[in-house]
């Protein structure tokens, strides 16, 4: 009996030892997943405020005279929903324009990918596709004269409808206009990609964008 008693010891002895190695094991697996938690969200929120800090930086540079007057950041929300404040810290996204709203987008993209190359400048091609259709010209001019100098390689898709003359001027006086190609149909779904020497550029072009 004395043997019997003393092996059901034993057991009970071994089995709560595994119970209080488990409840170990399950403590330190809580406390790594609340610090892994902690160290995640204080990492988001770091690159929330760094991709908001920069794509404030574009959004400043795109704005024409009148919307840098009452604009003034763009923050990204623990949501990742994007929020315009005015110089007031109050909430403008509602009440902004449709050009307003396109160059928020095109510097809010180009924050993205600033931020996750970690350089001062964007190294992968930055592409964007008929940008200007609501910007006014002073916006437009902006963003020709600026976007240049944000990445390594700007390729812009534009119709001659919102890409003429001046626009060309403005985009050959940044010094960084190395390549112009002209898209035609031929029917078929195909397309026919014509280069043209950037110095002829705006003989192709029409006086105004929308112009003759």
């Amino acid at each position: 009996e004395k043997d019997s008693l003393t092996h059901l010891r034993k057991e009970i002895e071994r089995d709560q030892g595994i119970r209080d190695e488990m409840a170990k094991r399950a403590n330190l697996a809580a406390a790594t997943h609340d610090a892994l938690k902690s160290i995640h969200e204080e990492f988001a929120g770091e690159t929330r405020d760094l991709i908001g800090s920069t794509a404030t930086e574009y959004f400043r540079e795109l704005l024409d005279h009148e919307g840098k007057k009452t604009l003034r950041d763009i923050v990204v929300d623990s949501d990742y929903s994007i929020q315009v404040y005015d110089h007031w810290q109050k909430p403008f996204l509602a009440n902004i324009s449709a050009g307003q709203r396109q160059i928020m987008s095109i510097a809010f993209i180009a924050a993205l990918g600033r931020t996750a190359a970690g350089k001062d400048i964007l190294q992968m091609p930055l592409f964007m596709d008929t940008p200007f259709g609501r910007l006014s010209h002073e916006h437009r001019r902006n963003l020709l004269e600026n976007v240049p100098k944000w990445c390594a390689q700007w390729v812009l898709l534009a119709t001659d409808t919102e890409f003429g003359r001046l626009e060309a001027k403005i985009l050959h006086d940044t010094k960084q206009w190395t390549k112009f190609y002209i898209l035609k149909g031929t029917g078929a779904g195909s397309t026919q990609i014509e280069p043209i020497p950037v110095t002829q550029a705006e003989n192709l072009l029409r006086d105004e964008a929308g112009g003759n």
